[in-house]
């Protein structure tokens, strides 16, 4: 069951990762409304290991969103898909960020927005009890070349009790 009226719009990072580990489901799962921008779903096209164009679409509670207004001055020195996913955000109040990268994360914090990453997804999901176990899914993860931290695999596995 979804959270309510919580809206996220997504980056390409945390679609993919999610894809690696067989958990796209958890997007309808966690969240009423998940805002594809169309530069994310450009880039998500065209990007090896990006889940299937198939997988996304099925997500009942996807919606995809052309770019809205420019984005802030804040995020130029960033990728086109967390340009996008900042400024379709700032449209939205009291939506979430969902990416991963450090600079798009401090911008995303900078602009007083909410953020999550692949690893907060995971931890929500598992509180929830929509995974069975955090760790072989971080483990996958690592191996397909994620990056996590050994004390930020750490800490998360602490918070769920693992």
């Amino acid at each position: 069951m979804a959270v309510t009226q919580v809206v996220a719009v997504t980056n390409t990072s945390p679609l993919i990762a999610l894809a690696a580990v067989g958990e796209v489901p958890l997007f309808d799962e966690l969240f009423d409304t998940l805002v594809v921008p169309l530069p994310v779903w450009a880039e998500l096209s065209a990007q090896p290991g990006a889940p299937s164009i198939h997988a996304v679409l099925a997500l009942t509670r996807a919606r995809f969103q052309p770019p809205v207004s420019a984005p802030p001055p804040e995020a130029a020195s960033l990728h086109e898909g967390e340009r996008a996913a900042i400024t379709t955000a700032l449209a939205l109040p009291g939506s979430w960020v969902l990416l991963d990268e450090k600079g798009g994360r401090a911008v995303t914090a900078s602009l007083g927005l909410s953020v999550r990453g692949t690893l907060g997804i995971l931890v929500e999901a598992k509180r929830r009890g929509l995974v069975g176990s955090l760790a072989p899914l971080l483990d996958l993860l690592r191996a397909g070349g994620f990056w996590l931290g050994d004390n930020l695999v750490k800490e998360a596995l602490r918070q769920v009790g693992e």
